[in-house]
């Protein structure tokens, strides 16, 4: 419940910056956070599937995940990566949300 309203929240305030073809810089940082929030999930998720697939014993085949939901969720992590990008090049324009941008990328987003 509390991750479906996360996104409604994202969903609002990116109405909102639609409607007004600005955005307000703590919506920024609050989507820029979401979005290397979701990336970093994506990524560690992705990893594990990929290591999974690799080192499977012969016997466990049958229990893997296909090839198909292992190459979605590495094009899913490609996309989260090329939006956390954006999301960098975006913060340009929002000083405050620049100003903390070492302390996002440290915590290991």
């Amino acid at each position: 419940i509390a991750l479906s309203g996360t996104f409604c929240v994202a969903f609002v305030l990116l109405v909102q910056a639609a409607k007004a073809r600005s955005m307000h810089v703590v919506a920024f940082a609050y989507l820029f956070a979401l979005c290397g929030a979701c990336d970093l999930l994506v990524t560690k998720f992705t990893l594990q599937l990929c290591r999974l697939k690799v080192e499977a014993p012969v016997g466990l085949k049958n229990d893997l995940p296909s090839k198909s939901q292992v190459g979605c969720f590495v094009a899913a992590m490609f996309a989260m990566h090329i939006g956390t990008f954006l999301f960098q090049v975006a913060s340009v324009y929002y000083r405050k949300a620049l100003e903390s941008l070492p302390l996002f990328l440290g915590s290991g987003a």
